[in-house]
């Protein structure tokens, strides 16, 4: 069948090149809970994982700077609800997680040429994409997305600040929306058949 074919052609590529120990756990920095070195991959799919590891990057960073802003903004404003920096927490833990674990459903599906897992990889992926999308534009609670310029009035204080803070989030969760639909993209339009066919 077809789809045989695509994962016989998938397990085909640069197959023999790919030496990779799963068990040397050396990724993320200080937790070391899965192995990851890109300098290991074949070119084919180097740059592909590159922009995959930059989303999970770009959430944690996003989210830690929403987690700062929001004590900032939690004890300088007054009437902001203290229960924000719960939320803000909660947010870093599960989006940071949730890049992360899709990160690597990316990169060891690419690696091992598994196809069902680059499939859930795009899946997850896309709803990633959507969260960003979500996150630099919509006025949730203690995310700052560019519709809280117009939301925050009920709160004095820290005009200044918060604006700041909105501007910066806000073009760190859009912009890591743009990698996510382009880590999409590329792993819509990967055709394994053209890599097995030029080794």
């Amino acid at each position: 069948s077809m789809e045989m074919g695509a994962a016989r052609a998938m397990s085909s590529v640069d197959n023999e090149s790919i030496q990779i120990d799963w068990n040397d756990f050396n990724y993320p920095p200080f937790l070391h809970v899965v192995h990851y070195e890109p300098s290991e991959l074949p070119s084919s799919i180097n740059g592909m994982v590159r922009f995959q590891n930059a989303f999970f990057k770009a959430m944690f960073v996003g989210c830690a700077v929403n987690l700062c802003n929001t004590v900032v903004i939690v004890f300088a404003l007054s009437g902001v609800p203290g229960k924000w920096l719960l939320y803000s927490l909660l947010n870093a833990i599960i989006f940071s997680s949730a890049a992360f674990v899709t990160f690597f459903t990316g990169y060891k599906g690419l690696a091992t040429n598994d196809s069902s897992s680059v499939w859930r990889f795009k899946l997850m992926q896309g709803a990633g994409t959507l969260l960003c999308v979500l996150l630099g534009l919509v006025p949730w609670g203690c995310t700052n997305g560019l519709g809280k310029l117009g939301a925050r009035g009920e709160y004095s204080g820290g005009k200044g600040y918060w604006d700041f803070a909105i501007v910066c989030e806000s073009i760190l969760f859009l912009v890591n929306a743009a990698v996510g639909a382009y880590n999409v993209y590329r792993a819509q339009t990967y055709d394994p058949y053209a890599v097995a066919g030029s080794g």
